[in-house]
């Protein structure tokens, strides 16, 4: 080496044809990603190695299982481990008494209202008609039935039924449609108390 030579002289650069090249090893950035790249190739080896020695421990009990069991599903071999129905037992003492229920209410009872209704047109051709239960009882249900007369089956339409308010009767909006004859009928309350 020159005298000039050893003074330009720097570890990583030289000089080719002249030319001073500085080499770059690539610094602290560089020996991380190497470090990280071997730890990362050494888990996966790590994880190739245990996955199939783990599937080949998984399938060598599933067929020494499976030799043992003679080849039967699960299925089949609880078909098998069932017996036949045995006979029945006698039969066990009887339990205790229940406790007394509250007191019920038998007394259903049909309660009625009357109506009629003029000719269609006219005043009072459409009117809520309502049959009380009377008191203490409540309605449960109800209805209207006209009262026979020819035609009267045709001419009377009820459009609302309903319980009353509170309860204790039995409603139903009746209109006559008949514009020649007045018609009537039965409005009923079925009642519990």
């Amino acid at each position: 080496m020159t005298e000039a030579s050893a003074r330009d002289y720097r570890p990583g650069s030289s000089t080719e044809g002249g030319l001073k090249v500085k080499r770059n090893l690539g610094g602290p950035a560089l020996v991380v990603a190497v470090i990280a790249l071997f730890v990362a190739l050494g888990e996966g080896a790590v994880a190739a190695g245990i996955v199939p020695l783990a599937r080949h421990a998984i399938t060598a009990r599933t067929a020494s299982n499976a030799l043992k069991l003679g080849g039967k599903t699960p299925a089949q071999l609880r078909k098998t481990l069932r017996g036949a129905t045995g006979a029945q037992g006698p039969q066990g003492p009887q339990g205790p008494a229940g406790a007394q229920g509250p007191a019920g209410s038998n007394a259903v009872t049909l309660h009625t209202q009357t109506f009629t209704l003029n000719a269609a047109g006219s005043d009072g051709d459409s009117q809520d008609i309502t049959a009380s239960c009377g008191s203490g009882l409540k309605a449960t249900g109800g209805g209207y039935a006209p009262d026979g007369t020819p035609g009267a089956e045709i001419d009377i339409f009820g459009f609302e039924s309903r319980p009353t308010a509170a309860d204790d009767g039995w409603s139903v909006f009746l209109e006559n449609i008949d514009g020649s004859a007045a018609h009537g009928g039965t409005v009923y309350a079925v009642c519990i108390g």
